[in-house]
């Protein structure tokens, strides 16, 4: 029984934890964006304001604490996943945000070129350096195996009358990420001139704060679970 309790309070302390990260990531954007007040929240991305000559290493660290919070996360899914009958790939999800973690991580410690370019963007403004290159690509791949995590939870939950939320709720989130994802790769192969860089910010956050949403969630439906029984 002790050991047992020791798992539920471990539980609750990973599910605050993850649900502390992303609410810690925007503050920490939010403070940042005080010390460089000609950064636009709408036209530019995160990765441009961690390049900013003031405190950058503030929104890097909130880039960090973000992906760290997948980690935590990744035990209460896990935890989840066991307690429903039947349930599938309860092993792979954790993984899966665990990958998003160690890529978010690379993101935020390698930070981007100070150009509006890189490798996936379709027009040249500049040159792209190896920082700009590891960032480019560990932001892409955290985005997809994110996805990834949120369909597979719902494939493993989707019969399951407890989660019913929960499924649905990874569902909508991974349809409303890859449109905005989506949106955002259209935007990145066009050139800069054009009216959809002008929202560009805006697309990145809306995939931010639906991940955020979908991360609370989970923490506080583990961490009620735990409390009741």
């Amino acid at each position: 029984m002790q050991s047992v309790g020791k798992v539920k309070v471990s539980l609750q302390i990973f599910s605050i934890i993850s649900a502390m990260g992303p609410i810690t990531f925007l503050i920490l954007i939010a403070i940042s964006t005080i010390f460089n007040p000609g950064y636009d929240h709408i036209g530019s991305t995160i990765s441009r304001l961690a390049v900013q000559p003031n405190f950058p290493w503030i929104p890097r660290l909130g880039i960090c604490i973000y992906g760290i919070s997948y980690v935590f996360i990744s035990w209460p899914i896990y935890y989840m996943l066991k307690l429903a009958p039947k349930s599938r790939f309860t092993y792979l999800i954790p993984s899966l945000l665990i990958s998003v973690a160690f890529f978010s991580l690379m993101t935020g410690l390698v930070p981007d070129d100070d150009n509006p370019g890189g490798i996936f963007v379709l027009h040249d403004y500049g040159d792209t350096s190896i920082s700009g290159i590891i960032h480019d690509i560990s932001s892409r791949l955290s985005f997809v195996l994110g996805v990834a995590a949120m369909l597979f939870f719902y494939f493993s939950t989707a019969k399951n009358q407890n989660y019913k939320f929960a499924s649905k709720l990874s569902l909508f989130s991974a349809i409303t990420v890859l449109i905005f994802g989506a949106i955002f790769t259209l935007t990145t192969l066009l050139p800069n001139t054009h009216w959809l860089w002008n929202s560009i910010g805006l697309y990145q956050r809306a995939i931010i704060l639906i991940t955020t949403f979908w991360i609370e969630y989970i923490a506080i439906k583990v961490f009620l679970l735990t409390r009741s029984e």
